[in-house]
C-alpha cells in the first residue's frame, strides 16, 4: 500500500439514517462500496482489513 492508496470510512445521512459507506481508494479510483446500515457492523469491518503500521 503505497501513499495513494487509501481504505476510506464515509459516514452519509441516508433518506432516513446514517449509512456507513466503506471502499477502497487506489490511484485516484474508487473500488468496491461496502455499504452498513449500523456503526458497529462497519467498524468491525473497517479494523479488519486496516493495515496498521
Amino acid at each position: 500500500m503505497n501513499l495513494y492508496d487509501k481504505l476510506a470510512l464515509l459516514i452519509k445521512m441516508g433518506k432516513h439514517r446514517p449509512v456507513w459507506e466503506i471502499y477502497h481508494k487506489e490511484r485516484g479510483q474508487i473500488g468496491s462500496v461496502r455499504k452498513f446500515f449500523d456503526e458497529d457492523s462497519a467498524c468491525q469491518y473497517y479494523l479488519k482489513r486496516a493495515k496498521f503500521k
